[in-house]
C-alpha cells in the first residue's frame, strides 16, 4: 500500500466515526520549506525555530510521506490547540492502522529533536506502524531496533503525494527496511551516542 492510498483509507475511517479531516500541508518543494524555516527564524530565533521547523532539505514534508492535518473547519490547524481536539484523538488513536503514525510524539522531544506534533503524520506503512504503536516508540527507535545493532544506511524514496492525492512518483521498496536520506545523519548520532532500548551498543 502507497501513502496516497492509505490517506484515502484513513479519510473513509475517519468519517465513519463522524471524524471529518483536512490537508493542511502535504509536499513542499526546498524552496518552500527555505522560505518557512527563514521566516520562522527572522520571527524567533534559530534556536527555537529548530524544534518546531525543519532546516530546508531535511524536512519530512520534502519527502512527500508526511501531511499535516486539521479538522474541516481549520480551528487550531498547525497549533499545540489541536491536541485537544477530537480529530487529534482519533488520529492517535487509529493512524497506524492505515500506515501512519503521528511522527513528533508528546514526552519524545529529546529522541525526535521537534516539539510534540498531533497534526503532523508521517507513512511508513502499516507493519511497521502498527509495531511502533505497540512499542510506543519513534520512528528513530524502530529503525535502531530494525537495523540490529548496525549503523544504517541510507536509501533515498521516491514517492511524493500532492495535495490532490497524485502521486508524481513512485518507487516500489520495502518500507520495513527503509529510512529517508534525508535523516540518516539524525539516526546516525543517535546510534553513536546513546544504547537505545532494544540493547543496541554504542561505539
Amino acid at each position: 500500500m502507497v501513502a496516497v492510498q492509505a490517506l484515502e483509507q484513513w479519510v473513509k475511517g475517519a468519517k465513519q466515526d463522524e471524524i471529518y479531516l483536512a490537508g493542511v500541508s502535504a509536499y513542499r518543494s526546498y524552496a518552500t520549506q527555505s522560505a518557512i524555516f527563514n521566516h520562522f527564524e527572522k520571527r524567533d530565533g534559530i534556536e527555537k525555530a529548530r524544534t518546531y521547523s525543519a532546516h530546508p532539505g531535511s524536512s519530512e514534508h520534502e519527502t512527500g510521506l508526511a501531511i499535516d492535518v486539521s479538522g474541516i473547519d481549520g480551528k487550531c490547524a498547525a497549533l499545540d490547540c489541536f491536541a485537544a481536539r477530537k480529530e487529534a484523538i482519533w488520529l492517535d488513536q487509529h493512524a497506524h492502522k492505515y500506515g501512519y503514525i503521528i511522527r513528533y510524539p508528546k514526552g519524545k522531544e529529546a529522541i525526535t529533536g521537534y516539539q510534540y506534533e498531533p497534526w503532523h503524520i508521517r507513512f511508513v506503512g502499516t507493519d511497521n506502524s502498527k509495531e511502533m504503536a505497540l512499542k510506543e516508540i519513534t520512528l528513530e527507535d524502530y529503525f535502531l531496533h530494525l537495523s540490529s545493532g548496525s549503523i544504517p544506511q541510507c536509501v533515498k524514496e521516491r514517492t511524493y503525494i500532492t495535495f490532490g492525492g497524485n502521486i508524481i512518483d513512485q518507487q516500489k521498496t520495502s518500507y520495513r527496511a527503509i529510512f529517508h536520506s534525508l535523516h540518516c545523519n539524525r539516526v546516525n548520532k543517535l546510534y553513536r551516542r546513546r544504547k537505545s532500548r532494544f540493547g543496541i551498543g554504542t561505539d
